[in-house]
């Protein structure tokens, strides 16, 4: 009896220190203002910041349909893990950094904080990464529309991820001056599910005009149309990794970047034992007039740099269009059972070379974007099966092995036929 008392009071207190959820709501919808409590609609906040400011640790700040306009960032203290969340999602909530009167990021977040559902648009980081948001210290963002967000002078048009995940969200025409990761600059986090489209980087070294990426894992994205404007020196058009960043599950089309690595550059740094990796990715249709207008490889001496189950093909600007390597860079590479014309590009020494094909890969229209692959495609079942992608899923959310043999590139080919339902 006494156990069960016991229990019953340490379910109570429980409750009741449950940190109080926060409401906020357009402003003119109520008259409420600054230095309420904001706990239930009636007495909602008018300002996002307001009720983040009013919250406890570990509290949810609900925030009802409107457009929110700007004049200072709204920053999440350290140490709160306060989750900020839409009712009804990214397209009828939108936080507006109000760029042309007001040079502010839209959100800071630290110490596991959590941003869900919103468009987050027209920031400007003057100082500091990340135009649109800043996550640091294992914050996360979900299902969020981050666009014409500016970074000056520094990096990450849109997004800054340090030791932070972004999943399922849109980074869509951000501006990166001065600085790389036009859309998202990446450290030691996860992308999962994202699409990272046409955001634009200017300076002098820009490397990773879609997203720069270190120590980072970026799974199942959608990488295209980022491009340069006048940049003296573009490396990784769609991506740039460094030190064991492992690209994988992701289509990189239509990118550019001038001076080498249209789709994607990975630089294998000097000075350590680094493994970056690129699996199961299709890379198709980037531009580049320097080297590697798909892939472009710097390897140093310690260091083994991978590409796996992945299509290179229809990348143009230069003779060595699909994959390049710097000659100069003594690492090792392993390029295995992957789609990349010509084969002969893939030297001989210092790699192992396994499984490879040179074949048109069949796409069903990669003119229009389309790199699925068709009935007939000579990347059906002719990968190598690996740990990762017993539970793992493709682009289209697809079961990574279906057949008993993976496919190359970044699409499992789903055969058509007709489905019985037995009663």
């Amino acid at each position: 009896m006494s156990f069960v008392l016991a229990l019953g009071c340490v379910f109570c207190l429980a409750v009741l220190l449950r940190a109080a959820d926060r409401y906020v709501v357009e402003p003119g919808t109520i008259a409420d203002g600054n230095g309420g409590i904001y706990t239930s609609w009636d007495i909602a906040a008018t300002q996002i910041q307001w009720a983040v400011a009013a919250a406890e640790s570990n509290a949810t700040i609900l925030v009802s349909n409107g457009t929110y306009v700007l004049t200072n960032q709204i920053r999440t203290v350290y140490g709160t893990n306060i989750t900020i969340r839409s009712v009804n999602g990214r397209t009828v909530t939108i936080v507006d950094g109000n760029r042309e009167i007001s040079s502010n990021r839209c959100f800071d977040l630290y110490t596991n904080a959590i941003l869900d559902g919103f468009t987050v648009r027209n920031g400007c980081a003057l100082s500091g990464r990340g135009g649109g948001v800043s996550a640091a210290s294992a914050s996360k963002i979900y299902n969020c529309r981050i666009e014409n967000n500016v970074c000056s002078n520094n990096d990450g048009g849109g997004v800054n991820l340090s030791s932070s995940t972004m999943t399922n969200c849109q980074i869509v025409a951000n501006v990166s001056t001065g600085g790389s990761g036009a859309g998202v600059y990446a450290y030691a986090s996860t992308m999962s599910g994202c699409e990272v489209a046409s955001n634009i980087a200017s300076g002098t070294e820009v490397y990773g005009l879609g997203v720069r990426a270190s120590w980072s894992t970026i799974n199942n994205c959608n990488i295209y149309a980022n491009r340069p404007d006048k940049c003296t020196n573009p490396y990784g058009g769609g991506i740039c990794t460094f030190y064991n960043t492992t690209v994988r599950n992701c289509l990189i089309y239509g990118n550019r970047a001038d001076k080498g690595g249209g789709g994607i550059w990975v630089y294998a740094t000097e000075g350590g034992t680094y493994t970056p990796k690129i699996q199961s990715c299709t890379i198709v249709s980037n531009y580049s007039s320097g080297s590697g207008c798909g892939i472009l490889i710097s390897g140093y001496h310690l260091n083994t740099s991978y590409v796996e189950n992945t299509i290179s093909y229809y990348n143009t600007g230069n003779a060595d269009s699909n994959l390049f390597y710097h000659s100069a860079h003594t690492g090792t590479y392993v390029i295995a059972y992957s789609c990349i014309a010509p084969t002969s590009a893939i030297r001989t020494n210092l790699t192992i070379n396994i499984g490879n094909i040179q074949s048109n890969p069949k796409f069903v229209n990669y003119t229009n974007g389309n790199c699925r692959l068709k009935a007939d495609s000579p990347c059906i079942n002719v990968g190598t099966n690996q740990t990762w992608m017993a539970n793992d899923y493709d682009l289209d959310r697809a079961q990574r092995i279906r057949y008993g043999t993976v496919d190359m590139g970044a699409y499992e080919r789903v055969n058509e036929g007709t489905i019985y339902t037995v009663h």
